[in-house]
């Protein structure tokens, strides 16, 4: 079973391609066999980034020539967000911020 991060990427992968599912594979080049521009690969960075929670700068993506790159680069983005968070992982008190429906106060 694919862990939902890669299901994510790939999706985000195949929308800005503009290829079926069935044909993404990780070995596949985002320039020459996709047609990605370096413009649109941080594109789908940044959707990634935003979607997983993680920062993933720019010059550590750069090197991705791969499907299977990008993939990778998250994953150890994802794995290096678990590890800092460690015990101290900030526990949000959604109550607490009225974006998510709180009054901008925990209740007592």
């Amino acid at each position: 079973m694919r862990s939902p991060s890669y299901e994510l990427v790939r999706r985000t992968i195949v929308r800005h391609a503009g290829v079926p599912a069935r044909h993404l594979h990780p070995w596949l080049r985002l320039d020459a066999d996709l047609d990605l521009t370096p413009l649109e690969l941080v594109l789908i960075a940044t959707e990634i980034e935003e979607a997983l929670g993680v920062e993933l700068p720019v010059e550590d993506l750069a090197p991705a020539e791969t499907v299977g790159d990008v993939l990778r680069f998250f994953r150890r983005a994802l794995a290096e967000r678990k590890k800092r968070a460690g015990s101290s992982a900030l526990v949000v008190d959604e109550r607490r911020i009225p974006a998510l429906g709180g009054a901008g106060f925990a209740a007592r």
